[in-house]
């Protein structure tokens, strides 16, 4: 090769190299301006105090009591996201409001709802991670000595027990540092043979499977549950990248989160499903879903049950910029970027 063409080659080479370099800060900026729509609509809902879950009876003539409900456990999801560069007017109104709705060391899902262990581990966790300093013993009242398990209302009667719940009581004891009060035995025997997490409460295979397998992960607990966990998120992925049945906003962001709760960050089902929720964001930067959150059977005869739903899409929001967050900070780390946050 002559001396010309050796220049030639290594000019096309140096273009190239440009080019990329070029697309991957503009694959960058378009995940950072996507993040920062999504943190802007949330803390705008959180500063107008229009953030709660809308609530639906199973019959028309029933209604469901508490709708506009359920800051405590939407406030924790969004405190994961804004944290830690949470600004002080916004940390006090969520400190105020998660207080307001205290009783005795413990929560509900409303102000006049019965206290539960699972709003009640949302409401520690988000303190703690406000650098509130938190205990784990309040939730002791809700511990069944002859199944081992926590049940999910304070109640003497034989209630079944909540994967999802006895996941997210685990996940306190990891953050306040108790992980010798972790039921590993208890999660792995909850998870199903297709490798999810069943909920009782909240609807779909994927928001149990991502509250276990985050605590799993982050325990460094890398057991064939995680094994099987993964494989099921894996394997479950639709071909436009979504995860639901329909593809959703919602069950994409909660896989993806999982996903990456466990270091899966380079992975094609990864990319796929980033570039899912990128095309799914609205101009508002939030992310919508029609999905039921969470169902609970009131009464049996007749049969009444009621159903929540994001329909103020701060939750579904929230764990998209999460799983958006997570990516651009490992995409930034691997261009050799300093993340802009």
């Amino acid at each position: 090769m002559s001396y010309f063409k050796k220049c030639i080659f290594i000019f096309i080479f140096i273009i190239q190299l440009s080019s990329l370099a070029r697309a991957e800060t503009l694959k960058l900026s378009a995940l950072k301006q996507a993040i920062d729509l999504g943190k802007n609509f949330l803390t705008t809902k959180l500063l107008e105090e229009k953030y709660s879950l809308s609530c639906k009876a199973s019959i028309k003539k029933s209604v469901c009591p508490v709708s506009n409900s359920g800051k405590i456990l939407l406030s924790h999801f969004i405190v994961n996201v804004l944290s830690p560069d949470i600004s002080t007017i916004t940390r006090d109104k969520i400190i105020t409001m998660i207080h307001a709705e205290e009783n005795n060391g413990l929560w509900g899902y409303s102000p006049s709802s019965p206290l539960d262990s699972d709003d009640s581990s949302f409401a520690l966790q988000t303190l703690t991670l406000l650098n509130q300093p938190q205990e784990s013993n309040k939730l002791a009242a809700f511990y069944k000595p002859k199944i081992h398990a926590y049940a999910t209302f304070l109640t003497n009667q034989d209630t079944p027990i909540a994967a999802e719940v006895n996941a997210n009581i685990d996940n306190v004891f990891h953050i306040l540092q108790q992980d010798s009060l972790i039921n590993y035995e208890l999660l792995n025997h909850l998870q199903t043979q297709q490798g999810y997490w069943r909920s009782h409460f909240y609807s779909g295979k994927y928001y149990s499977t991502y509250i276990t397998m985050k605590l799993l992960c982050a325990t460094q607990r890398k057991s064939s549950s995680v094994t099987r966990g993964l494989h099921f998120i894996i394997v479950s992925q639709n071909q436009n990248g979504s995860w639901g049945a329909p593809g959703n906003a919602y069950e994409t962001a909660l896989a993806l989160n999982t996903l990456l709760a466990c270091e899966i960050k380079s992975s094609e089902s990864v990319k796929k499903g980033i570039k899912y929720l990128m095309k799914q964001q609205q101009k508002a930067g939030d992310w919508s879903a029609g999905n039921i959150i969470w169902t609970y059977l009131y009464q049996e005869q007749p049969r009444i049950s009621w159903s929540a739903y994001d329909n103020q899409h701060v939750l579904t929001t929230a764990l998209s910029v999460k799983a958006l967050i997570a990516y651009y900070l490992q995409h930034a780390k691997e261009s050799h970027e300093q993340p802009k946050l």
